[in-house]
């Protein structure tokens, strides 16, 4: 795959949040086993997510981002098929029921068909949220921000962009996180004259600005496409964000980028296992930090039998710790590919991960739990009405106790692909 060809996968087309990446780096065999594999879990339950009245017949759902600020009370947010073209929406789960979903409401240069996607979502209480996606408007895809207030959702909002933006910019936000409801940091990425950029914004006062063009690890191949893909903050001005660029050798890499007192000063190169191939097409997607200097990161490397789930760990300001990802009981790297999408944490010693898991023609939900630094996974169930082959995905994860969370994905069914709901 060319490094263009990856990004497409990831930025607009981002319907699956899978990053093509699996679809490069597995190696596995196309005989294995059609049943779930060994390591399925009865701990989780999954469902249907519900669809706006005017969706197809044949659903074309995906559910990309949750945040839950109490146990029962959630926000989802992803896209879904309409007569339009692919459009945004938003879940609301409410004292444990899921209400019925909203359409989001674009800004006014949206085109007719506005290819809409809300990719993550952070809630601060219940009732106050932050949306981030894109949408295409007349000439160009924006980045969309669209806020609750109050248990009242907006009307989006463009995206601010660095002055060397072009007109016909292509933007896209992935990942958001809010320390009040006036302070929050998104990070994404923007097209400028040379190519796509790794972009950071930022929420002050209520106000959104401050964009700018992330740093790039030293090895940084000059010029080339980058983006960010998450970011946690403990503080205003003390933020990580996470996600890839390309070195000079060129490599695919995951980069860390580290905000403190407000200012972005250092961007440097993953750690990755002992196991990475010598071009490990990697990247992380998820990260949860704590006071202290102490992050949980989430993504994928080329292993030796393909792409693998990784886990990379900050204590004390040194990201000193990277391991592969533990596949769920039975299954073996040689012939099961994974990669981790997202992590939420209680704890800076409680962390669950979520991704999928690729054996051969069939993608299975997973879900890796992390406890003082020991790792296991399991296979998530999927409806009743699941579909043989099986294809399954969890995008996100938000937990609020140890044993209280709420996974969003897709999977595939008889009639379509519909929005998944996974509940532990």
């Amino acid at each position: 795959m060319t490094t263009s060809t990856f990004f497409e996968t990831t930025r607009i087309a981002r319907a699956r949040r899978r990053t093509g990446f699996l679809s490069v780096l597995a190696t596995v065999t196309l005989a294995a086993s059609l049943a779930v594999p060994a390591g399925a879990t009865t701990a989780y339950s999954s469902q249907v997510a519900p669809l706006p009245s005017n969706s197809f017949a044949h659903p074309q759902a995906n559910l990309l981002g949750v945040s839950c600020p109490s146990t029962g009370n959630c926000v989802a947010v992803g896209r879904y098929q309409a007569n339009s073209g692919p459009t945004g929406v938003i879940e609301t789960e409410s004292h444990g029921t899921w209400l019925a979903p909203i359409i989001v409401k674009l800004p006014a240069d949206a085109a007719a068909s506005p290819n809409t996607a809300l990719n993550a979502v952070k809630c601060v209480s219940v009732g106050n949220c932050v949306a981030v996606g894109q949408y295409k408007a007349t000439n160009s895809y924006e980045g969309l921000i669209v806020t609750e207030t109050g248990g009242v959702w907006g009307t989006g909002v463009k995206a601010p962009l660095p002055s060397d933006a072009i007109t016909s910019t292509v933007t896209s936000l992935y990942g958001i996180d809010c320390v009040s409801t006036t302070t929050c940091v998104a990070v994404g990425q923007y097209q400028n004259a040379i190519r796509d950029q790794a972009l950071i914004i930022r929420k002050s006062g209520g106000v959104w600005g401050g964009a700018l063009r992330a740093r790039l690890p030293k090895y940084a191949k000059p010029n080339f496409i980058t983006q960010l893909d998450g970011v946690s903050c403990t503080s205003a001005g003390n933020c990580v964000a996470v996600g890839q660029f390309v070195d000079t050798s060129p490599a695919r890499r995951a980069m860390i980028d580290t905000e403190v007192n407000g200012t972005w000063t250092s961007s440097v190169v993953a750690p990755l296992p002992t196991n990475a191939d010598r071009n490990p097409w990697a990247g992380l997607f998820g990260i949860r930090c704590f006071s202290g200097a102490n992050c949980v990161a989430v993504g994928v490397y080329q292993g030796p039998y393909g792409g693998q789930g990784l886990i990379d760990t900050e204590t004390g300001g040194v990201w000193s710790s990277t391991r592969q990802a533990p596949l769920p009981s039975g299954q073996s790297v040689s012939t099961h590919a994974a990669q981790l999408l997202s992590v939420s944490c209680v704890s800076f010693g409680h962390c669950v991960a979520v991704g999928e898991d690729l054996a051969g023609i069939n993608d299975f939900g997973v879900a890796a739990t992390g406890t003082n630094g020991s790792w296991s996974s399991v296979v998530t169930p999927r409806p009743s009405d699941a579909s043989t082959p099986t294809y399954g995905i969890l995008n996100a994860i938000s937990c609020t106790t140890a044993t209280s969370c709420v996974g969003v994905g897709q999977y595939a069914s008889s009639t379509g692909q519909p929005a998944l709901i996974t509940t532990r």
